[in-house]
């Protein structure tokens, strides 16, 4: 039986794992454009350069995305959505660096921010559930 719970669950991990494809195949999608992909090609070299890198950033956000979610999808054990909420917080308060140091990616910092606070608040409420479960079927009580 499936629970609203883990239906919820299973939402956030498949607009996950969507989100992440999309960054890590087509980085200048509509995706991309939407999360603060400049629309023109740029001119300078150094400015081609900068470009290439959030590219290859997003690439890589989007591969950990990917697979970040199927570890937990497979493994959700304590401990390893322990490691998620870390990961996501960790992630989360550098995009608010970066957010406060660059104004040219201060949108898609933000956004990436409040997606990586999000994912960690959903991983920790899905922790301190699944610390409960095991609790419970080894015999302990929850006092």
């Amino acid at each position: 039986m499936i629970t609203p719970r883990r239906a919820g669950m299973r939402a956030l991990a498949g607009l996950r794992i969507g989100a992440g494809l999309i960054l890590a195949i087509a980085p200048r999608s509509a995706f991309g454009a939407l999360i603060g992909q400049p629309r023109s090609e740029p001119r300078s070299l150094a400015s081609r350069h900068a470009d290439d890198t959030a590219q290859i950033l997003r690439r890589a956000l989007g591969a950990r995305m990917v697979l970040e979610t199927v570890a937990l999808a497979r493994w959700p054990r304590p401990r390893v959505l322990g490691v998620g909420v870390a990961v996501n917080a960790l992630h989360a308060a550098s995009m608010v660096a970066v957010a406060c140091g660059r104004r040219r990616y201060r949108r898609a910092a933000v956004l990436s921010a409040v997606e990586a606070t999000t994912t960690a608040a959903c991983l920790a409420v899905a922790a301190a559930h699944a610390r409960r479960s095991y609790r419970l079927s080894a015999g302990w009580t929850t006092n």
